[in-house]
């Protein structure tokens, strides 16, 4: 009897096994068939209409977000922007890093005052790399044609020009009345207004009291400000004021820069 029992249970088994197989596969079948009903049955309304409308107007739907998002930055831009007290426009012959140029910035707001009155006092500083010299075609000739010291003197020559544009922008602008410069963009720019076919006073003349390096420009190591301490470099720029046409909108402003200035003579 117990052989007889041996030899059932491979039987069995396979019996088993192949039920098994067959309850999953009809399942499977079933599944497949609930799924292409699924597929075949119509759709609704609400669907067709959100299908048709993607389709026609999904480059309008992408206009209107892009839109939102624009409106949104310029709300936050009119609204949350803190307007600085002082406007510096910084141009000099040698790059300034970034860190550098922070801790400038917070040795002039050190010394600034809460001019408009919002509560806190805000400086800021467009610092222009710049350099008052441009390549001639001799000298980008002599770079050795198309090598690579031609082409790093083109893109001196752009980058160059870059800085050029914002400048000129700056100085269209008129907003600006103080700059801080080294001594070749003060020639520079001295030389735009005394050189034009009306020449004009670019920057104001100081009085004659303040200690000043050409009769423009107050030097930075004069001042109280101590910017020698974030970079030795700083000591050798001049502050500026420069000749604007006082109107009653800016005239409260450019009588509060020329004050700061005078406050800045140790």
């Amino acid at each position: 009897m117990s052989k007889k029992g041996k030899k059932s249970d491979p039987e069995q088994n396979l019996q088993y096994k192949t039920e098994t197989q067959l309850k999953e596969e009809a399942l499977e079948r079933l599944r497949k068939q609930k799924l292409l009903e699924a597929q075949r049955k119509p759709k609704s309304t609400r669907e067709k209409k959100a299908e048709n409308f993607w389709y026609h107007y999904r480059g309008a739907t992408f206009g209107v977000i892009l839109g939102l998002i624009l409106v949104v930055m310029f709300v936050k831009d009119i609204f949350f922007k803190t307007d600085p007290d002082l406007s510096i426009v910084m141009v000099t012959t040698q790059y300034i890093s970034a860190e550098y140029l922070e801790e400038l910035t917070q040795k002039f707001e050190n010394c600034a005052t809460d001019v408009n009155g919002d509560g806190k006092v805000v400086v800021s500083i467009d610092h222009i790399p710049y350099t008052p010299i441009r390549l001639s075609e001799e000298d980008v000739s002599a770079a050795g044609g198309e090598d690579e010291a031609m082409i790093e003197a083109m893109q001196d020559t752009q980058t160059d020009y870059t800085y050029t544009m914002k400048l000129m922008t700056i100085l269209g602008a008129g907003t600006d009345p103080i700059y801080v410069l080294d001594e070749a963009n003060f020639d520079y720019l001295h030389s735009m207004g005394a050189d034009s076919e009306d020449p004009y006073e670019m920057f104001l003349r100081l009085d004659e009291s303040m200690p000043s390096q050409n009769g423009y420009g107050l030097s930075l190591a004069d001042t109280t400000l101590g910017v020698g301490e974030v970079n030795p470099y700083f000591d050798s720029l001049n502050i500026y004021i420069r000749d604007m046409h006082i109107t009653k909108k800016n005239a409260d402003y450019i009588r509060a820069c020329q004050e700061y200035v005078e406050s800045l003579v140790k």
